[in-house]
């Protein structure tokens, strides 16, 4: 019941660390006024699940160990003076407070499986970037959020936000992590020739996913054999390699795949 008690802390302040970053810490915000006055209701609002969304406005507030990655390069200032920032939103509306433990990208993977190994205090903890999801699965490093229904229970604000991304999360129907921003595409996309598509009779959609991108250059392969699509590194990321295994020319698909 505690773990379940602090996964539900968690999500209310991923969601109020959202608004903070979308409001530019105005504290002031109507969004973070709502989530106070719905949270501070008095009366036990139960779930289907039975799961609860009351927060109990008279504990002592719990504080958040939220883990930020730092890019090469970038240094950061007023640590304190942001934590407060959040806090004032935090601690009236959902009753818990943070702390921002900032690690550089290169450190990511190491400090946190030993901070881990170590009983340090980790809450929310950065996964997808140097660290795939799939390597966390199974080790009970991650919370699923899906237990008792308590993603849609208390966090709905994340619900309505991110909407079909909360797939991105969702490992054989364990929701065990959240986006961190509404817009993901880092990318440009899938490119192709028009012209050819009409002349095979393709129509491609606007959102797509690997299994129906799969079935498409199937089709443009059965028609046009002459035709290879291929992919193309800029020789610092490879951004598909986190989300389709493949095999690449280069150590960073510089030359191509």
């Amino acid at each position: 019941m505690k773990r379940k008690k602090l996964a539900a802390l968690l999500l209310a302040a991923v969601t109020a660390v959202s608004l903070l970053g979308g409001c530019g810490g105005d504290t002031g915000s109507s969004d973070g006024s709502e989530a106070g006055g719905e949270a501070g209701e008095s009366g036990e609002q139960a779930t289907d699940t039975g799961a609860s969304s009351e927060i109990d406005m008279e504990e002592e507030p719990y504080t958040v160990a939220i883990q930020v990655v730092i890019l090469p390069g970038v240094e950061f200032t007023g640590e304190e003076e942001r934590e407060e920032a959040i806090n004032a939103i935090t601690v009236p509306a959902i009753n818990c407070k943070v702390d921002i433990q900032e690690i550089a990208i290169s450190e990511v993977a190491t400090k946190t499986s030993m901070g881990i190994a170590s009983g340090e205090k980790l809450d929310l903890l950065h996964v997808g970037t140097v660290t795939p999801l799939s390597s966390m699965v199974g080790s009970d490093m991650l919370y699923d959020m899906n237990e008792d229904n308590l993603l849609q229970s208390r966090g709905q604000k994340l619900v309505e936000i991110f909407g079909d991304l909360l797939e991105a999360g969702n490992v054989s129907g364990q929701q065990l992590a959240v986006p961190a921003g509404v817009f993901a595409a880092s990318a440009k996309g899938i490119n192709y020739n028009k012209t050819i598509a009409d002349e095979i009779g393709l129509t491609i959609p606007e959102k797509i996913t690997f299994d129906e991108l799969d079935e498409i250059l199937a089709k443009v392969h059965e028609a046009r054999p002459d035709i290879k699509a291929f992919y193309s590194g800029n020789g610092q990321s490879v951004l598909l390699q986190w989300m389709q295994p493949f095999e690449t020319f280069g150590q960073l698909c510089s030359y191509g795949v």
